[in-house]
């Protein structure tokens, strides 16, 4: 993400910036720690002034910044978090105007995409479902088990990190 932000600031820099102004980056890394993507949040608004931001690449970070960044009115750009939640959670009437905005596919269609072509286009029976016990693990493994469960689809192994379990 960054090796393509650095790319396109200096493509963009070089043509006279945006509306005549030259855009500066201001990277962090939020280590994949929510409290850590928070503080970032609150230092790029408060001490860095920045008009803009695009990144987060951990659903788990995204969604606390995001809430920051809404709050300020500051438009987000979440580049690799896929949690539908992110979008979702700036929806009216709760929020009458959205500054969040994710490009990546949603986590809740990643496992009709996937399916469709294993089950529907390949006509693979035999599924392998790994995951981490993260909450993007855990979430994504619930997410393809319903997906599955809609399908009806009885011929599954499924495979937790540590253990195997037929479903």
């Amino acid at each position: 993400m960054i090796g393509g932000a650095r790319v396109f600031l200096a493509d963009i820099n070089q043509v006279g910036g945006v509306l005549g102004r030259k855009i500066e980056l201001v990277e962090r890394d939020d280590l994949a720690k929510p409290e850590v993507g928070v503080a970032m949040a609150k230092e790029m608004i408060e001490k860095e002034h920045v008009v803009a931001v695009v990144g987060f690449g951990n659903t788990g970070v995204a969604l606390p910044a995001a809430k920051i960044f809404q709050d300020a009115k500051i438009p987000l750009i979440v580049t690799g978090a896929t949690g539908a939640t992110i979008t979702k959670s700036f929806l009216p009437p709760a929020y009458p105007v959205s500054y969040v905005f994710r490009t990546s596919a949603s986590d809740a269609l990643q496992p009709i995409v996937i399916l469709n072509d294993v089950i529907d286009r390949r006509k693979i029976d035999k599924i392998a479902v790994l995951h981490d016990d993260s909450p993007y693990g855990m979430f994504g493994k619930q997410s393809m088990l319903t997906e599955l469960e809609r399908r009806k689809s009885s011929r599954c192994w499924w495979k937790a990190s540590r253990s195997a379990t037929r479903t």
